[in-house]
């Protein structure tokens, strides 16, 4: 149902996008499959922080591999959806637009915003995640704060989120 995905922004972990279009054709093209009205002065501020300006207006199978996901994040980032799904969303990205991407998920977190984030980056969970969830196997071992993991693990207070993984995926091995 295309009102329900009104409310969703997915970013899988491999994209597909239509390579014989450009940049600009694509978002176009996604806009309308959403029927969101076309705002100018958002389009420019994204293409300036995810530095696509220069790509905009070139045939998609000319992007590189980070290219290509800036787009995908433009044309979530562009419908605002309250849910946001991204699943490795820094794969391929410079610096530059992995710090504004994580500003970008703070902002939105704090306007109520669901983020939901799949990542092997423990560092990037640890520093943006509000609950976590462990998942090992296909299956979910342990899920809730970092505080509530340590206590349900009975680690240090200052364990790392790579110490909680390290544990519970061990301890779920040995059952």
């Amino acid at each position: 149902n295309t009102e329900i995905k009104k409310f969703i922004g997915y970013l899988p972990d491999e994209p597909y996008v239509y390579n014989l279009l450009t940049g600009r054709e694509f978002l176009s093209f996604i806009s309308s499959i959403y029927k969101i009205k076309f705002d100018e002065q958002k389009f420019d501020y994204y293409l300036d922080k995810l530095d696509l300006k220069n790509v905009i207006d070139q045939i998609i199978s000319s992007y590189s591999k980070g290219m290509k996901q800036k787009l995908l994040l433009m044309s979530i980032f562009l419908r605002d959806p309250e849910i946001y799904i991204l699943d490795e969303p820094l794969i391929g990205l410079d610096p530059q637009s992995i710090s504004y991407l994580k500003k970008y998920i703070i902002e939105k977190s704090s306007l109520g915003k669901t983020i939901i984030l799949a990542t092997h980056l423990l560092d990037l969970a640890e520093s943006l995640a509000t609950r976590l969830v462990i998942i090992y196997e296909g299956e979910i071992i342990i899920s809730g704060t970092k505080k509530e993991l340590v206590q349900k693990l009975n680690l240090s207070e200052n364990a790392s989120l790579e110490q909680i993984y390290l544990v519970a995926t061990k301890s779920e091995k040995s059952l």
